[in-house]
């Protein structure tokens, strides 16, 4: 008779200099799911954990070091909100044994169209699961609600001061592509969407983060970045882990979907932009939207009638069952 597994894994993630809180937010999302943590095991280095077994749910983006994809026999996975980037696709599936590993943990949660499509072409069972953080109103949903309104990184695909001074690699990048001369294009962006008024009320937070943060720091700030969000009047985005959470927690949301012309991002995105209220800005900086604009704009008098879309509800609610499942098999 097979021992039953009661250690629990949970995924962390690289970040130098900086650090994505977005990631942090997948982990808490499925954090809610695990009675306990007993391991934190870092998303780029599965193949090098040599720990106690334990039964992990593998949501999120996949990654930086595809050499290192496929984990050991010790780590029990459960494949839902899965997000193959177009960048290492290929060498992921490429890779027979990678391929035959998925099969033996399938059916497999997609996140995106992109991936379930990329799964199923090697033969592979999978389906669109959407994402994991749409359920993250079981622990961090508010009743209170402030008057804040956040910019999260709308447009954050332009240049910007503190890209610029993560570290001196970055600095040198920006004067190379000419970026120090483009830092003013991104207000000049969203003044094209947003009214003066909101431009100068709104409250700006940042994803990208010190990556001398140790783990337990990262958790925390995905904590206090959600506790924002869910008393938010109103989020404006162009980051998926700022937009998602706030379907979950009931916060009205609008995501700018500008500059996402590589396919690493329009395969990231297949699906699930559908689930937001989306304002789009093309190269030539025509605005269009899936809600109404006033005269062209968005206005403070509109934000106080947006509401969300409620599309992403029954992959909710499965998502929810899968993971209560997973956790609860043995």
């Amino acid at each position: 008779m097979r021992e039953t597994i009661s250690k629990y894994g949970l995924l962390t993630y690289l970040g130098t200099p900086k650090y994505n809180v977005g990631d942090y937010v997948q982990s808490l999302a499925a954090k809610q799911f695990l009675p306990k943590v007993d391991q934190y095991i870092n998303r780029d280095h599965l193949s090098d954990y040599e720990g106690e077994e334990v039964k992990m749910i593998m949501n999120g983006w996949y990654m930086h070091k595809p050499k290192n994809f496929r984990p050991k026999k010790n780590i029990k996975p459960l494949y839902i909100s899965f997000h193959l980037n177009s960048r290492v696709k290929n060498e992921i599936l490429n890779d027979h044994e990678n391929v035959t590993f998925l099969k033996n943990n399938s059916p497999i949660g997609c996140r995106d169209y992109f991936t379930l499509e990329a799964l199923k072409s090697k033969g592979i069972e999978a389906y669109f699961s959407s994402c994991l953080t749409t359920t993250l109103n079981l622990k961090y949903k508010s009743e209170k609600r402030t008057n804040n309104i956040y910019f999260a990184d709308p447009v954050w695909i332009l240049p910007n001061k503190k890209k610029l001074l993560y570290g001196p690699s970055y600095f040198i990048k920006g004067i190379l592509k000419g970026e120090v001369l483009n830092l003013k294009k991104r207000i000049k962006v969203l003044k094209q969407v947003f009214d003066s008024e909101i431009i100068d009320t709104k409250i700006d937070i940042d994803h990208m983060l010190p990556g001398k943060h140790k783990e337990e720091r990262r958790f925390l700030e995905a904590e206090i970045f959600l506790k924002k969000l869910s008393e938010a009047k109103i989020v404006i985005t162009s980051r998926i882990h700022a937009a998602l959470p706030c379907l979950a927690m009931g916060t009205p949301v609008i995501f700018v979907n500008y500059g996402f012309d590589k396919l690493s991002d329009q395969s990231r995105f297949r699906g699930i932009v559908d689930f937001f209220n989306i304002v789009n800005i093309d190269e030539n900086g025509k605005i269009s939207a899936n809600f109404e604009l006033d005269k062209g704009k968005i206005t403070m008098d509109l934000l106080s009638t947006i509401k969300n879309p409620k599309k992403h509800l029954n992959f909710t609610e499965d998502l929810i069952v899968k993971c209560q499942e997973f956790v609860n098999e043995d």
